[in-house]
């Protein structure tokens, strides 16, 4: 498991790692953005990224960014900001799979948001009913997560493993046959 690279150094957990099965490795990184979390302390992902991709890239070139950021535009500037530095740069945090999914010029796989798996007919995976109230009463209420209509979301990346460049990314949508009961 980890956590955004960003955080404070002394909470618990990494937010890279280096990942090797049967002689690819991979390194995977987690950032958090800035705009949208006033409570959480990061250190600017523009400034940290650098820095680890400099120290993975001595292991590896076939390196993975999660960034977990609300706003598109904080998103996409870092697509730009490091384009060819890195495979992919996947976007996570609205719950809603994006329909950009795309190579940038110099070979960095990117998407605004790898969406989530669960329920397609929900609030961000919470019963709607409830969600629904909320907003009608806006009065606080526990909600409770909905398992209707179940769906696998992500990306399929393809890389270069000699150069670290991204091949090809496709969206995927794949629905959960099976039903869960809470």
């Amino acid at each position: 498991m980890l956590r955004p690279a960003n955080y404070p150094y002394s909470n618990p957990g990494r937010g890279w790692t280096i990942a090797n099965r049967d002689g690819f490795s991979l390194g995977v990184i987690i950032v958090m953005g800035q705009a949208g979390f006033p409570r959480v302390h990061l250190r600017n992902p523009f400034v940290l990224l650098p820095e680890l991709i400099k120290k993975i890239s001595e292991t590896t070139p076939n390196i993975i960014i999660e960034y977990h950021a609300e706003t598109t535009a904080e998103k996409n500037s870092l697509f730009q900001y490091l384009d060819g530095q890195v495979s992919a740069i996947i976007g996570t945090h609205t719950r809603a799979l994006s329909a950009d999914e795309r190579l940038m010029p110099a070979g960095t796989a990117v998407i605004t948001d790898a969406g989530r798996t669960g329920s397609i007919n929900s609030v961000g995976g919470m019963d709607s009913e409830i969600e629904i109230r909320k907003y009608i009463s806006q009065i606080p209420e526990y909600s409770k997560a909905a398992f209707d209509s179940l769906e696998l979301q992500g990306v399929l990346i393809d890389i270069d493993q000699t150069c670290g460049k991204a091949r090809s990314i496709a969206r995927l949508r794949i629905p959960c046959k099976d039903t869960i009961n809470a």
